[in-house]
């Protein structure tokens, strides 16, 4: 999902430690002077840059004919896994046969730590927690990026259940503020209303009138996921 150069950046550490060994059991190293040893350097340093391969799905599997079949070998091979997601939201950008919907409850928490800890992060402001936006997912899924995608609408929404509501900086992750709404939770009558609006335009059928308020409690009076169903089926609707 980055640029060869920076994923071959990750070696950099590994590749300086092996060129400070083969130098150390170079008798001829020390002989040279400064210019040349500097140049001696640089010669090993790009020898080893150009020796790194970063692994390829094609390398291993055959060309997956569908992205179902990319997903598979992502799930069966964990060593693929994160590239495999990459190579699928690539083509998700360029398809143009389906409209595609994303949509992310609880948007902000990709910006917090997660549950899970790692070494990397002792004793740093992170207390050891992963921060969320280090995962492959969330990491893509927080880029405000449908205008490189052809055919797709991305909605989102902030939630405030596990945390203190603070002032939420939208324009800093490259949202404009025309993209921004602020919604309060639907009441009942309201939800009703909604329910029987979807039902009169045919975009719902068969809906049980005496479950509203079964589906009115599932929706945890949320906006968000009822815009979110409707859009759904109103995808399925024009198609």
């Amino acid at each position: 999902g980055t640029h060869l150069f920076y994923n071959k950046k990750i070696y950099n550490d590994i590749i300086k430690k092996t060129i400070e060994e083969e130098i150390a059991n170079d008798n001829n190293y020390s002989k040279l002077n400064d210019i040349e040893q500097n140049m001696y350097r640089q010669k090993l340093y790009k020898f080893y840059q150009d020796n790194i391969k970063i692994p390829n799905i094609l390398d291993k599997f055959p060309m997956p004919q569908n992205l179902v079949e990319l997903i598979n070998i992502g799930i069966n091979n964990s060593a693929y896994s994160n590239l495999c997601v990459y190579i699928l939201f690539e083509h998700l950008k360029k398809q143009t046969q389906f409209p595609i919907l994303i949509a992310v409850d609880q948007f902000n928490y990709n910006l917090s730590v997660s549950e899970y800890l790692s070494i990397n992060f002792e004793n740093t402001k992170y207390n050891g927690y992963i921060p969320t936006y280090y995962f492959t997912i969330p990491k893509l899924l927080l880029q405000w990026n449908t205008s490189k995608y052809k055919r797709c609408v991305k909605i989102v929404s902030t939630c405030w259940d596990r945390e203190n509501r603070r002032n939420f900086r939208p324009d800093l992750l490259g949202i404009n503020k025309k993209e921004t709404k602020t919604l309060r939770n639907f009441t009942l009558i309201e939800f009703k209303n909604y329910v029987s609006h979807l039902f009169n335009q045919n975009v719902i059928y068969n809906f049980d009138i005496n479950k509203l308020e079964y589906f009115y409690m599932l929706t945890a009076h949320s906006l968000f996921v009822l815009t979110v169903l409707s859009f759904i089926c109103n995808l399925v609707f024009f198609i």
